[in-house]
């Protein structure tokens, strides 16, 4: 009874084990099919508009719900740095590199400048006792 059990029931383990874990493209095909989000401003900038009357009464839930409406419009957003307010700015243009495309080509450093040994000398001189 209890090995009929166990052969069912370690299918099932082993698909819940992988459904959890799996972070392979097959194991999670929304990010696999995810494509990168374009910057909507004018969405961004409607939805910030239903947060401004919290600005002055509630500000923590004016800053989330701003940063989360950059996030969804495609944004990037910036925390507040000293002098400056929170923002949101769009995102950094995408390099898109045809396969086998090369973007830069770098070249070599110069090499280092010749170094120069001056010879020692006799190593057994004597040298007068210090006083």
């Amino acid at each position: 009874m209890a090995l009929t059990y166990l052969r069912h029931a370690a299918p099932a383990v082993l698909l819940a084990a992988v459904a959890t874990l799996g972070g392979s493209a097959y194991g999670n095909p929304a990010v696999a099919g995810a494509q990168p989000q374009q910057w909507d401003e004018a969405g961004f900038n409607e939805c910030a508009e239903g947060y401004e009357a919290q600005r002055e009464d509630d500000y923590v839930s004016w800053y989330y719900g701003v940063r989360q409406c950059c996030i969804s419009y495609g944004g990037v957003w910036r925390d507040q740095q000293p002098g400056q307010a929170p923002r949101c700015d769009p995102p950094p243009p995408m390099v898109h590199i045809p396969p086998g495309g090369v973007i830069e080509t770098f070249s070599p450093a110069p090499p280092p400048p010749p170094v120069t040994r001056v010879p020692l000398g006799d190593v057994t001189a004597t040298f007068a006792p210090a006083p």
